[in-house]
């Protein structure tokens, strides 16, 4: 566990995602969407590989399995480090239920660029609702 959780006098949530390309078969609007990213990106690389990474690192593409997180309630001197797996809502469900009332810092590595937008695009492309509105905070 860094130092960063065992010195705080806060609590702190830190957490990772790893996506993969969308398993079900695209929708026509999703194809298209995605052949006009592909003749603008990663022109070196072959065409199942270019379609590979840019459907794992879009969320109109792709999709969570895994949701890694370390949580620390300071007044407590309490952590819990789990990894969440199964199907995507159920990620999601499982991961709003758990910092629903989680007031403290969030620490991620590129969360701003790739994680937060990903969990709250996926969160609403299943009809689930954020729980935390400090999810997103850059303070």
């Amino acid at each position: 566990m860094p130092d960063l959780l065992y010195h705080s006098s806060m609590n702190v949530f830190v957490f990772d995602i790893e996506t993969i390309p969308q398993r079900a078969p695209l929708s026509e609007i999703q194809e298209e969407e995605l052949s006009k990213r592909m003749s603008r990106s990663y022109q070196d690389m072959d065409e199942n590989e270019r379609r590979r990474l840019i459907m794992g690192t879009t969320p109109a593409f792709g999709e969570i399995v895994c949701i890694s997180y370390a949580k620390y309630t300071s007044k407590t001197n309490t952590e819990e480090i789990d990894s969440i797996i199964g199907e995507e809502p159920d990620i999601l469900q499982i991961f709003w239920n758990k910092i629903s009332s989680f007031n403290g810092r969030f620490v991620h590595y590129n969360g701003l660029s790739f994680d937060v937008p990903w969990i709250l695009l996926r969160t609403i492309h299943h009809g689930l609702k954020p729980l935390n509105k400090e999810f997103s905070n850059t303070r």
